[in-house]
């Protein structure tokens, strides 16, 4: 969908010049130097290797780019996404979409594959493992975006972040509802969307996964192999960011402590000294703060 120029067209092109400007420096002390038996054999080794450069400037592969290589030309919102105006380097494969301007694309599957779809010219692209993470391939920290609370991330945090899109496995609800219907066929008719079971237990036996699901008093046992048929693959936006643990409290504060709400990100400077000079936080806190370090709230 989306391809770059290799790096060394620039270096060729820049080579080039340099050689050129050699080349009329060259002939000028031709002109007027008493030797030129050394400028003439100098002029040919710089048109040779001009034309070497030139024919390798003109001669050569657009690389393909994937997305997570243009992440800030990238605005992910909800299953929709905005392409910005690309860089002079970096153009579309297809001469339809227009590098200079804004390009929308939608977020669809089809057969366990995931496109992106211009609804304008009804064209899609699949996205290929490059574009999708799996879940033991992110190393660093992440939430889904839409899972992710009100203020949980501080908006001087973001900066510090990216979105990725991740590849998940859910229970297929719709599966397991037929295992609740064979079990309470008097309870259970038609399957509806508002079916969401909880997983009551979970644990693993003779390389199988063993889970029960329960609705309401009524359970059911599942039984999960590598190739599981009660599981769906479903493509989350993430927000990701690395941060290494610079201090950590181990202990209980003073009653009244005015904690961050837990599991948020807080950069409230003031409220950290409050914490470590009033409720007895560790003074870590205060002596490796900085401007891109931040409290996490867990207890």
């Amino acid at each position: 969908m989306i391809e770059k120029l290799p790096e060394f067209h620039f270096l060729s092109l820049t080579t080039l010049i340099v050689f050129i400007s050699y080349l009329i420096i060259a002939i000028i002390y031709y002109l007027f130097n008493k030797n030129k038996k050394i400028i003439s054999t100098l002029i040919r080794f710089i048109i040779i290797a001009s034309c070497s450069t030139l024919y390798t400037y003109h001669h050569y592969n657009w690389n393909n780019v994937a997305l997570s290589d243009i992440k800030e030309q990238l605005i992910i919102n909800g299953d929709s996404l905005t392409i910005k105006p690309l860089p002079k380097n970096i153009r579309y494969k297809d001469n339809q979409f227009d590098k200079t301007k804004e390009e929308q694309f939608k977020l669809s599957s089809k057969d366990d594959k995931y496109y992106l779809i211009n609804e304008t010219s009804n064209t899609g692209y699949e996205l290929t493992e490059k574009e999708l993470y799996q879940p033991d391939e992110v190393d660093v920290s992440y939430v889904k975006l839409n899972e992710l609370e009100n203020e949980q991330i501080p908006h001087s945090m973001m900066k510090y972040c990216e979105e990725i899109l991740v590849e998940h496995s859910y229970p297929d609800f719709k599966k397991i509802f037929e295992e609740f219907k064979n079990k309470y066929p008097n309870k259970y008719d038609k399957y509806t969307e508002d079916f969401q079971p909880i997983l009551y237990s979970e644990y693993s036996d003779n390389n199988k996964t063993i889970q029960t699901f329960k609705d309401g008093d009524s359970k059911v046992k599942i039984f999960i192999t590598y190739e599981d048929k009660y599981t769906i693959k479903k493509v989350d936006k993430c927000l990701t960011w690395l941060g290494e643990e610079v201090a950590y409290h181990r202990g209980w504060l003073k009653d009244g402590a005015p904690l961050p709400e837990n599991c948020h990100y807080c950069h409230n400077e003031d409220l950290i000294q409050e914490l470590v000079y009033d409720y007895g936080l560790s003074k870590d806190f205060i002596e490796n703060w900085s401007d891109d370090t931040f409290i996490f709230a867990w207890w």
